[in-house]
């Protein structure tokens, strides 16, 4: 007897231990897939209520211009928009025959007579919606970056594309990312989208 009794609280720790067993990975695989979920991955999103009707061509010319520094409430960062503009250019100096870069911030008609003086066949319009660096590693706040992008054709004067593009930084592991470290990807994704 004693014997069947002990048999029957091993085999009830047995499946106590099982079962606690099961609980751990459940709730291991729970926070493992918790801290992926926040982790330092940047989102990055484009998306165009106008789009091309027909992909542009390579051989032709682009203009860019320099937006005006990107703002988030009170805080202006310099020199944000000629890093926009750079950045820009970096990517559609890959994809097209030529880039022309303005000097500063243009009115679109302005841009236009300036890419006609050039020879350019296209117009690029980056207009800095939102620049947002923070200091995420402590805040928990994401650095958040929207650009409208603007494709104007110079020969009519109208605009062929307008995208919006939208990236930030995860809650954790963003040390040392800012706005700008977007750009790259961002305009890479926007150029290679003109050609299909």
């Amino acid at each position: 007897m004693r014997k069947a009794r002990r048999a029957r609280v091993n085999a009830n720790f047995a499946l106590r231990q099982l079962a606690a067993r099961a609980d751990c990975r459940r709730v291991r695989r729970i926070f493992l897939a918790a801290m992926l979920a926040m982790s330092g991955c940047a989102t990055q999103k484009i998306s165009s209520p106008v789009h091309l009707a027909a992909p542009l061509s390579r051989a032709a010319k682009v203009f860019i211009c320099v937006p005006e520094n990107g703002k988030f409430e009170k805080i202006t960062y310099p020199n944000s928009g000629r890093q926009t503009a750079l950045a820009l250019a970096e990517q559609a100096s890959k994809r097209f025959s030529g880039v022309e870069l303005s000097r500063g911030a243009l009115s679109e008609e302005e841009a236009i007579k300036a890419a006609t003086e050039a020879k350019c066949a296209y117009v690029l319009e980056a207009i800095i919606l939102h620049w947002e660096d923070r200091a995420t590693e402590w805040s928990g706040r994401p650095d958040r970056l929207q650009i409208e992008l603007h494709c104007v054709d110079v020969a009519s004067g109208k605009a062929v594309d307008v995208s919006s593009l939208e990236a930030q930084t995860g809650i954790f592991g963003a040390m040392g990312h800012e706005p700008q470290d977007f750009l790259p990807a961002l305009f890479a994704d926007y150029c290679d989208r003109l050609f299909r």
